[in-house]
């Protein structure tokens, strides 16, 4: 279903943001306040349980609409947004802004039902890793086999210390660097010495990616004289 500025999937809820790239500082054409409301309109009309998991959603929205308001980027605003979705104590509910390679990969896996027009919006540039925050340090805990990342050395559990001597960001540390390389700091171990690699940066498709990777790590393996298929799903 498209609204305007948002493309919205109801597998429990995944609401994602307006069509255009925001920087990281706040963006004066990104109207908070009306992206703000329509996700609260969105769960407070199409959420599964209209009880709300027990939660007052009114109230809720009310507490957090000052703080996404002032919300310095898109990031914080997502940020903000999603610490209040998480009051409904449900999965599979989140807000992707465009500045989160997940925001592509959705919108390419739901691209059959997401209506015509949608093809570039899957398109972003990567080196082939999903990552997660913990504790404030910043961990590879996807990479997708066949693609960049892979060929790199860089493996999961990973964490990423900085990208050309930059600190990390999951969209913007890429951004319009494809064909090119970059310096990805990483550390292997718990307060052990980091490494540099040179990772070449590709455009990746969030339509095809999880399938060229599920492919290439598709192989034979021998036991015992009896050959065993594996693909990494």
């Amino acid at each position: 279903m498209n609204t305007p500025g948002f493309f919205l999937i109801l597998f429990a809820f995944h609401v994602f943001a307006a069509e255009k790239l925001f920087s990281q500082e706040t963006d004066p054409g990104f109207d908070q306040v009306a992206v703000f409301d329509e996700i609260v309109r969105n769960v407070d009309e199409k959420f599964w349980d209209n009880k709300f998991s027990g939660t007052d959603w009114k109230a809720t929205a009310d507490k957090f609409r000052a703080e996404a308001v002032a919300a310095r980027n898109h990031d914080q605003f997502a940020s903000v947004v999603n610490a209040m979705l998480a009051t409904l104590r449900t999965s599979h509910t989140r807000y992707y802004p465009s500045t989160d390679p997940q925001y592509y990969q959705l919108r390419g896996i739901f691209s059959a039902i997401a209506g015509s027009g949608e093809e570039a919006k899957t398109v972003f540039d990567s080196i082939g890793i999903d990552t997660c925050s913990i504790g404030g340090n910043v961990f590879v805990n996807a990479v997708f086999d066949g693609m960049p990342a892979e060929s790199a050395g860089i493996l999961f559990g990973d964490e990423i210390v900085s990208v050309d001597g930059r600190p990390f960001h999951p969209f913007f540390s890429f951004a319009g660097q494809a064909g090119k390389e970059v310096n990805v700091e990483i550390r292997r171990e718990k307060d052990g010495e980091s490494l540099t690699l040179e990772v070449p940066v590709s455009t990746m498709d969030g339509k095809a990616m999880f399938e060229q990777a599920l492919r290439s790590s598709a192989r034979i393996v021998e036991r015992n004289g009896r050959k065993i298929g594996y693909a990494h799903v």
